[in-house]
């Protein structure tokens, strides 16, 4: 029998309109008993008093557990308050090659293509779910996002509680949005079966995309995808860990093991010693890491833990996905950046805090993370608008 459900930090600094709001979203998604215990619980921890916070880009965010056999002490992370930034204008053409060393990297949360969603793009075209958005991703060097479904014209659904699969235009939309770099390292790229991940990463090839984090054998899956841009060499890595579903439907179940199909199932240990490898053949490493609880606002202890394991084998950028709300970041060494959850970015059937979501624009530099802001974004109908400049 699989393992049950691993325990989690509780969540912090949440308000009870949050809570009662994400169990009624919830409410389709997990069986009434556990329900209840999940609005218990949530509940509960709104009785903590509310996080002070600050005009800056971020705001102090809630104390955490206290981490356990970890290289670095980390400090609390930071919750960002999205308020409108002026994006950084593209540069100026020029027939000669920019070796300036200095990448803006713009990066979105869960990328959901099926559903409604897939319905809208095979009527009313592969444009539409990133119209509000296509020319802001499109002026970043590269622009990265996690890819929450399968892709492809058919499979057969595993069991589990949600299966997602959008049709093969989906890769256009994709493509139109301006997205370079998908994380196929969560619980939904098998979704339909290894035929159907293959088509998935033909369809992102064909469509000028590249993958990481799943592959058709185990190096593919867990090796760095390796890029150069404007002179910076940047490796690329997915990893996956999340808890056991109720339905005990375990995600290790799709680790790539030898010439099997499957996603990089992420440990601390395996995540340091990758990313110290990639960084040998690259200035800077990226993680894009699929961790943590679904509609938690504070980072589990695992998935920090996780995060700062990447830091530790020395990557600059960890990017997190899987919780479907705009997270805290830490910053717990001078260049780095741990952003713990991008939230969703398209998807459709959510509602409140879930339909808040932000791209993250980072410049980094062979010194790593010089900078990074947040630009609000709104979800409306599954679609990302960009959001309201403040009066």
């Amino acid at each position: 029998m699989a393992p049950g459900p691993r325990r989690d930090d509780p969540p912090e600094d949440m308000t009870a309109r949050l809570v009662l709001a994400g169990v009624a979203r919830l409410r389709t998604r997990v069986p009434p008993l556990a329900l209840i215990v999940l609005a218990v619980t949530l509940l509960a921890g709104c009785a903590q008093p509310a996080a002070s916070t600050s005009s800056a880009v971020t705001a102090a965010a809630p104390s955490l557990v206290p981490l356990e056999a970890t290289a670095t002490t980390i400090p609390s992370p930071e919750v960002p308050t999205l308020t409108p930034t002026q994006v950084p204008p593209p540069p100026d053409p020029s027939p000669t090659a920019n070796t300036s060393g200095r990448v803006h990297l713009a990066a979105v949360g869960d990328l959901m293509l099926g559903r409604t969603i897939g319905d809208r793009i095979l009527t009313q075209g592969a444009a539409v779910p990133f119209a509000g958005v296509a020319s802001v991703l499109r002026m970043a060097d590269i622009t990265v996002g996690n890819l929450e479904c399968a892709m492809g014209s058919g499979g057969t659904a595993r069991r589990k509680y949600y299966n997602f699969l959008a049709p093969p235009e989906a890769a256009q939309a994709l493509a139109h949005g301006g997205l370079d770099i998908l994380n196929l390292a969560n619980n939904h790229a098998l979704d339909y079966g290894t035929d159907t991940l293959a088509e998935t990463l033909q369809l992102l090839s064909d469509n000028g995309m590249r993958a990481v984090g799943a592959g058709l054998n185990q190096s593919e899956a867990y090796g760095p995808l390796l890029v150069e841009v404007n002179g910076l060499r940047i490796a690329f890595l997915g990893r996956v860990n999340i808890p056991v579903e109720l339905t005990e439907f375990d995600t290790r179940s799709w680790a790539a093991v030898g010439d099997t199909p499957g996603v990089a199932w992420g440990e601390p240990s395996e995540v340091r010693s990758a990313v110290r490898a990639a960084k040998a053949q690259a200035d800077v490493v990226v993680l894009l890491l699929h961790a943590g609880w679904e509609m938690y606002m504070a980072p589990p202890s695992e998935e920090r833990v996780l995060a700062q394991a990447a830091i530790d084998g020395g990557a600059s950028l960890v990017l997190g996905t899987h919780t479907h709300l705009i997270q805290a970041t830490d910053a717990t060494r001078p260049g780095t950046l741990i952003a713990y959850g991008l939230g969703n970015f398209v998807f459709d059937e959510f509602d409140g805090g879930a339909t808040d979501s932000a791209i993250l624009h980072v410049e980094l530099t062979r010194a790593g993370v010089e900078s990074f802001s947040w630009q609000p974004v709104e979800i409306q109908s599954g679609f990302p608008v960009l959001g309201t400049p403040a009066p």
